[in-house]
């Protein structure tokens, strides 16, 4: 990963919806340029996958969840 995956994951991280060509205005790369580099960081594990924030009050869901998490250490 170079400066300008750093800037293209910055970018994207902000605000998602960005285009490839906005991105690649700032960061002085094509838009096919700034497609392939997103497509190399999902390949190389860098970029996991992509989520969708909802509000489920507006579906008429009304719940919480409570997550406990415990580490051990196994001494591996």
């Amino acid at each position: 990963m170079d400066i300008i995956d750093e800037k293209i994951i910055n970018m994207r991280s902000a605000n998602a919806r960005q285009s490839f060509a906005t991105i690649g205005k700032v960061v002085d790369l094509s838009t096919p340029a700034v497609g392939k580099s997103m497509k190399q960081l999902e390949e190389k594990g860098f970029i996991l996958g992509y989520s969708l924030h909802l509000n489920y009050g507006k579906f008429g869901v009304n719940a919480k969840a409570y997550i406990n998490l415990k580490f051990i250490n196994l001494g591996l």
